[in-house]
């Protein structure tokens, strides 16, 4: 009886103690520490994903190797006529490379999927990452949004203002060119800047 009423006394403080730890911790801890529905959020979606690259890639091998099968019997796919004939006679055997490269193939590209998507959706949940996240996704877009127009004004421009070497509109060409060339100017300008701005943050 004695010794069960020191178990639960030992326990209550060592409870007692973990919780006077815990909520002494500094409060940069709470928001460096991910929360659990923060792991759960991330590692769901994740684990979706891996879970159908699986059942995508399992899918494709049955009519890749049935496909591949049929061709060789066939004639389609050379055997005996084949260059490299000399160096297959000797490396029949090799053929049990197959099952085991196709089983962590899969395992590999879902546990890839899974990492990637998981990683991606942890540093957007995650408060010290969010922020960089943003930018750097404001930045793709603005470059995607950048390289789109550009390649919607130079196909306009072909299709309308020249014919191989040639202008079928002299002024028309003369103004686009000019466009594009202030156009370009300006985006090496702010190219240069963006470079010199995460160098100096790398530096320092």
């Amino acid at each position: 009886m004695i010794c069960k009423s020191l178990e639960v006394l030992f326990i209550l403080s060592l409870r007692s103690n973990a919780h006077n730890t815990f909520h002494s911790s500094p409060l940069w801890l709470y928001d460096f520490v991910p929360t659990g529905q923060q792991v759960y959020q991330t590692f769901i979606p994740g684990a979706v994903t891996a879970l159908i690259v699986a059942i995508c890639i399992f899918i494709l091998y049955i009519p890749s190797t049935t496909a591949t099968i049929l061709r060789f019997r066939t004639g389609m796919l050379p055997s005996l006529r084949d260059p490299l004939f000399q160096r297959y006679k000797v490396g029949v055997d090799s053929v049990f490379f197959n099952a085991s490269n196709m089983i962590w193939a899969l395992f590999g590209a879902a546990l890839l999927f899974a990492l990637l998507v998981t990683g991606l959706l942890f540093l957007i949940l995650w408060p010290f990452t969010r922020d960089l996240v943003v930018l750097a996704a404001a930045w793709i877009l603005g470059l995607f949004l950048t390289i789109l127009l550009k390649t919607i004004s130079l196909k306009f421009v072909r299709k309308n203002f020249f014919s191989a070497f040639y202008r079928m509109k002299p002024s028309g060409a003369n103004r686009s060119t000019l466009a594009f060339e202030c156009w370009q100017i300006g985006l090496g300008g702010t190219l240069l800047r963006i470079c010199l701005a995460l160098s100096s943050l790398l530096h320092f």
